[in-house]
């Protein structure tokens, strides 16, 4: 009997202060930008062994987790933010980072606080 589990594999997570860009709206004040491939294993038992065989047999893509800060300055992202949920578009760095194509946003969570909403986004690379 194999069965099959799904991992997440936490790669890289890169703190940038000066912010990036999903296709024409700036995420303001990004804290962390987190890079998560999902990998499918198959687990096989082998007779006369003490632990499975295990073999990586596909992923499901790259998706990004990226969380920022919204102060009473730039509280009118918040409905921004929003408006792009289920779109695809571009995601880039305004310096120095890498650029993603055939990104989509398929989740967006807020956190509101005494002075300011936290945010977070999850991205998923679709091509």
């Amino acid at each position: 009997m194999v069965s099959v589990t799904l991992l997440h594999h936490w790669m890289t997570s890169w703190p940038y202060q000066l912010g990036w860009r999903f296709d024409s709206l700036h995420l303001p004040r990004t804290q962390r930008i987190t890079n998560v491939n999902r990998r499918i294993v198959a687990s096989k038992p082998i007779p006369g062994l003490d632990g499975d065989y295990h073999e990586d047999v596909g992923g499901y893509g790259r998706s990004f987790d990226l969380t920022g800060i919204l102060t009473s300055l730039n509280w009118t992202a918040y409905d921004d933010i929003k408006a792009k949920l289920a779109k695809t578009g571009t995601l880039e760095h305004l310096v120095q980072g890498p650029t993603y194509t055939g990104v989509r946003m398929v989740e967006v969570e807020f956190t509101v606080g005494t002075s300011d909403i936290e945010y977070r986004i999850k991205f998923e690379q679709t091509a």
